[in-house]
């Protein structure tokens, strides 16, 4: 193997998208938290494939599958059985280029649903963890481009080994679920139904489906490939990470910690916008978050008097986790605020190496003369 030993070290790292591999994969470990993590890196490293030429590996084929009149050619991959395979190709056309799937221009169809298969659909997107964190236009979006999709009794899905690229939602029906383990012959291990879900880990890396997935009975499902999810969403990731690292900048508690452990506790903050003269912490309350302030202005009351002003980069709520108190005071928003807050089960796991700044911020709390 070749060594480049002229290149700086950031530029190395840059060049072979070490940073953004990385925060990937952490990203993937806390969204499916697998109980072999090692295991999970490994086949995460194996199957990961640059941003920039994610595009390049879409092939837009297509097939027609009978599901009511109204909707137009639903699209095929490689993962579908055969016999939907050789159906009509006269699908939604795209348009790619050879840059990266932030910069390609594709066209994507809408399909039309009920206000019910609407409805449905939300709340499935809401159980999913890595979709959970989508604003509601983006909600909106993903959900339109779902394409519908039929399967005959026994029609195989996706097989396990091969290379997964669709996400499947169940309107209705059955599917049976099997899985090979080493040399051991193939064991049915689940069988789900109507508002199920499935293939998921096909969005987030393309790797290797884990399972195979047979129809039991007809079934009716709501589809979404890799390559359209990466369009639609391309800018909700890059802001994400961008978002992360602008909280670190902004927050001068996480410049104590470790960068890695920073990012961590970014890439697990919720935000939230708060509007003017809201309660967001009460004194006296059982405390359960942590919040950082990433805008706007409020101010810490004790006993009905301020204490405090906080700004931008300040953060509030530790004492109560730290101690397992009631919360040492109210904090009341000035004007309309942007913030973010974490859980105390990971609060906790950085505080020992926060101590010194938050024994200096509990002098803010204390009653007034």
């Amino acid at each position: 193997m070749q060594r480049n030993t002229n290149l700086p070290a950031e530029e190395y790292l840059q060049q072979n998208h070490v940073t953004e591999m990385l925060e990937e994969m952490v990203s993937d470990l806390l969204v499916r938290r697998p109980a072999n993590v090692r295991e999970h890196m490994i086949q995460f490293l194996q199957n990961y494939v640059p941003p920039q030429s994610r595009a390049a590996m879409a092939q837009p084929n297509s097939a027609r599958v009978g599901f009511q009149e109204k909707f137009t050619p639903a699209r095929r991959f490689s993962c579908i059985s055969q016999d939907a395979l050789v159906k009509s190709r006269d699908f939604r056309r795209r348009g790619f280029s050879s840059k990266s799937i932030s910069d390609t221009k594709i066209e994507i169809k809408t399909y039309p649903k009920s206000p019910e298969q609407i409805q449905i659909l939300e709340g499935i997107v809401k159980k999913v963890s890595f979709l959970s964190f989508l604003q509601k236009e983006q909600t909106k979006a993903l959900i339109d481009a779902m394409f519908p999709m039929e399967f005959e009794d026994g029609k195989v899905i996706i097989k396990q080994g091969d290379r997964g690229d669709n996400f499947y939602v169940i309107q209705s029906g059955l599917v049976d679920i099997f899985k090979k383990v080493g040399d051991q012959p193939e064991k049915k291990v689940a069988q789900i139904g109507d508002g199920a879900y499935f293939g998921e880990l096909a969005l987030m890396t393309g790797a290797p489906r884990a399972a195979t997935v047979i129809a039991h009975g007809s079934v009716k499902c709501w589809a979404i490939d890799q390559t359209t999810y990466l369009y639609l969403l391309k800018d909700v990731h890059y802001q994400r990470r961008q978002r992360c690292k602008e909280i670190i900048t902004k927050v001068p508690l996480l410049a104590e910690i470790p960068d890695y452990q920073a990012l961590l506790i970014a890439e697990s903050l919720v935000s939230q916008d708060i509007p003017e003269k809201t309660t967001i912490i009460k004194q006296g309350e059982q405390g359960d978050k942590f919040y950082v302030i990433l805008d706007g202005e409020a101010d810490v009351i004790v006993n009905g008097k301020t204490v405090n002003h906080l700004k931008a980069g300040n953060y509030f709520g530790e004492l109560a986790l730290i101690y397992s108190s009631a919360r040492a005071a109210s904090v009341i928003s000035t004007t309309p605020m942007s913030i973010a807050y974490i859980s105390a089960d990971i609060f906790r796991k950085v505080a020992d190496k926060c101590k010194s700044t938050f024994h200096a911020n509990e002098m803010t709390y204390k009653k007034p003369e």
